[in-house]
């Protein structure tokens, strides 16, 4: 079971081959993923759906609508129906979003030894079509793009050498685009939280002790706000609070293999709220024990969030009570 997307209205996971929309007032509509007979039976193992990577990875609401990722195929889901968009060529995307029209942006996640050039895509919603908008090159991939309600711009993060780790953000949909930050592990993230005067995001690198950063707006100027015990793969701003996830992946820094949560009620200070160690299987075939934050603002006083590849339980949406907390 993971958890997908939360707002104050309604919750939404996916179980074996389902998704699962909860209103508020508790009411829960079922749907059938639009997928084959074998692809279901699939999905009923949860050790076959993480060695294969199958399932529904991202959602995304603009409205009345959602952009759904389910097995590299990005779909529009509206009025209780799937459309499909396009199917994903290169990898699957780390971190996607929509903007304040509607449009949708991922950009190619994939190995890229060779350093190809890497594409960032819009789906247009008025105009029902797909583009390239920007191309990057001599990095290895793209690790998220978001949207900035506070600046209306976009942002972009990538890596993974000291080279290709930056921040780039463009303010008219990547007709032009600048690099905030680079050149360092420092700057290799994945997930960017905003604040009106402040942007914040941990690192993402095997090769140093990863840290919680934050950068001011007007002045750059950046500031550690503390070290985490491994690579932050999430990030998100909910009703509750700012939440950055760890993940237990192998490395000479992580030697305890375990996945964090760290939750902030104004993203000064952090601590970590919940905590569990990689289960027994290989991260080679089975993947790193993350903790999934679902897209959207969260519920006012909890958090709601999934496990994979941990000791806890995958088959249970995991909920903290923040009210508590200081």
């Amino acid at each position: 079971m993971r958890i997908l997307y939360e707002d104050q209205t309604e919750q939404i996971y996916q179980y074996r081959s389902h998704l699962y929309f909860i209103s508020l007032n508790k009411e829960k509509q079922k749907i059938s993923l639009p997928i084959s007979f074998v692809y279901k039976i699939l999905l009923c193992s949860k050790i076959i759906s993480r060695f294969l990577r199958i399932g529904v990875s991202h959602v995304v609401k603009f409205k009345n609508f959602y952009y759904i990722i389910l097995n590299k195929k990005i779909y529009l889901f509206k009025h209780g129906k799937f459309h499909i968009l396009r199917r994903i060529s290169k990898g699957r995307p780390i971190s996607v979003c929509v903007d304040n029209f509607g449009n949708f942006f991922y950009g190619d996640y994939f190995s890229n030894i060779n350093r190809q050039p890497v594409n960032l895509y819009k789906f247009s919603y008025k105009k029902k079509r797909w583009q390239i908008v920007y191309t990057f090159n001599n990095i290895r991939h793209i690790h998220g793009v978001f949207y900035d309600s506070f600046s209306e711009g976009l942002w972009v993060t990538t890596g993974d050498d000291n080279s290709e780790s930056a921040i780039w953000f463009s303010s008219d949909g990547f007709k032009n685009i600048t690099k905030v930050k680079s050149g360092s592990q420092k700057y290799r993230a994945i997930d960017l939280v905003f604040q009106e005067k402040n942007i914040l995001y941990g690192s993402d690198s095997p090769r140093r002790i990863n840290s919680l950063y934050s950068f001011d707006r007007k002045s750059l100027q950046i500031e550690k706000i503390q070290d985490v015990t491994g690579s932050v793969f999430f990030g998100r701003r909910y009703k509750s609070g700012i939440f950055f996830a760890t993940c237990a992946e192998p490395s000479i820094h992580n030697k305890l293999l375990k996945a964090e949560l760290w939750w902030s009620r104004d993203g000064k200070k952090f601590s970590c709220i919940w905590s569990s160690h990689k289960d027994i299987l290989p991260m080679k075939y089975f993947q790193y024990g993350l903790i999934h934050l679902p897209y959207g603002e969260g519920k006012k006083g909890v958090v709601n969030f999934s496990s994979q590849g941990l000791q806890s339980d995958e088959d249970k949406i995991i909920s903290i009570d923040t009210l508590e907390m200081n």
